[in-house]
C-alpha cells in the first residue's frame, strides 16, 4: 500500500524506536514502512545509482543502520553509503587498499561515532562517522598468534576474508561470521577464539559458511550457516547443533537466514 510496493528480493528489514521499518534489498532497493501512518515510500536509490552510472540491478543494499537524520548502507556494488533523510543526498565512502571496495556486506554500530564494516575481501574495517575514514579491525590489528584459541579444523584469518554478519554480544566481545567459520573477539585484550568445521568432530561448528547471528536474552549466541543448520553458543560454555531430522520435529531447512527472538522468549529460525 502507500506510494511504493515490495517487488524485489528483501536482503534486509530493521526498524526503530519511532516506528520506521527500513527494508532494503536488490536492485538499490530501499524503502520506507511507517507503521503509524501504514504508508510506503521509496526513498530513490536507484535514481541516485543511475545518475552516478551505475546500474541499480547490480546494486543490492544489505544492511541498514540509521544515524541522525540519515542512514548508513552497507552494498554491494556502491560500498559504504549514508543517505540523508533530510535532503536525499548520497554520500559515498571509499576505504584505501588492496581488495574489492565496492563489496560491503554488513554493518554495526561499535563504539561511540564508530562503526564496524565487514567486508566481501578485507575483513572487519572500523569507520570514524566523524572523519569518514576506515582503518583496519580483523585480521588487521588483531591479536598475536598466542592470543588466539581454534576450535576445529586449523587454518588463519590472515589475507582475504568474507565477512556474513556481525554481532556485537553484550558482554562486549564481538562476533565475527565468515565464509570460513566464526571469529569472536575480545576487544580489551584483542584475543581471538575460532570457531571452523571439522570433519567427524560433533563438538565443531557445523558449517564453515556463516549466513546469520543472534543473541537471546540470555546472553547465548545462535549462529545459523548455509548447509550446516543452526549452531548454539550458550552462554555457560556448552554447544549444541540442530539441523533438520527426517520425521521428527526439527527445522526444516539447512540453510538458515534469519533469527529473531520474540516479547515471549521464543526463537523464530527462518530457513
Amino acid at each position: 500500500q502507500g506510494n511504493g510496493a515490495v517487488n524485489f528480493c528483501v536482503r534486509h528489514i530493521s526498524g526503530d524506536v519511532e516506528g520506521n521499518v527500513w527494508i532494503a534489498g536488490d536492485g538499490a532497493s530501499l524503502m520506507l514502512f511507517d507503521r503509524n501512518s501504514g504508508a510506503l515510500s521509496d526513498l530513490g536509490l536507484r535514481n541516485w545509482a543511475s545518475s552516478r552510472g551505475l546500474d541499480p540491478n547490480a546494486l543490492s543494499v544489505r544492511d541498514v543502520v540509521p544515524d541522525t537524520a540519515g542512514l548508513y548502507l552497507a552494498t554491494i556494488g556502491a560500498g559504504l553509503l549514508r543517505l540523508s533523510l533530510e535532503d536525499g543526498s548520497v554520500t559515498v565512502f571509499s576505504p584505501t587498499g588492496g581488495g574489492n571496495l565496492n563489496e560491503i556486506t554488513c554493518i554495526i554500530p561499535y563504539m561511540q561515532d564508530c562503526l564496524l564494516v565487514g567486508t566481501a575481501s578485507r575483513g572487519v574495517l572500523s569507520f570514524d562517522r566523524h572523519t569518514g575514514k576506515f582503518s583496519g579491525f580483523f585480521p588487521e590489528n588483531a591479536a598475536a598468534p598466542g592470543a588466539s584459541r581454534q576450535h576445529g579444523a586449523s587454518g588463519t584469518a590472515a589475507g582475504s576474508l568474507y565477512v556474513r554478519r556481525l554481532l556485537k554480544a553484550s558482554d562486549g566481545r564481538i562476533w565475527i561470521g565468515t565464509e570460513s567459520g566464526v571469529h569472536v573477539l575480545d576487544p580489551r585484550d584483542r584475543s581471538v577464539e575460532t570457531w571452523r568445521h571439522a570433519y567427524g568432530d560433533p563438538y565443531s561448528l557445523s558449517d564453515n559458511a556463516i549466513h546469520s547471528m543472534a543473541e537471546d536474552r540470555d546472553g547465548g549466541i545462535w549462529v545459523g550457516t548455509y548447509f550446516g543448520g543452526v549452531n548454539y553458543f550458550a552462554k555457560s560454555s556448552w554447544f549444541r547443533r540442530y539441523y533438520p531430522i527426517p520425521g521428527e520435529n526439527s527445522i526444516s531447512g539447512r540453510c538458515i537466514s534469519e533469527f529473531c527472538e520474540d516479547g515471549h522468549g521464543g526463537l523464530w529460525i527462518a530457513t
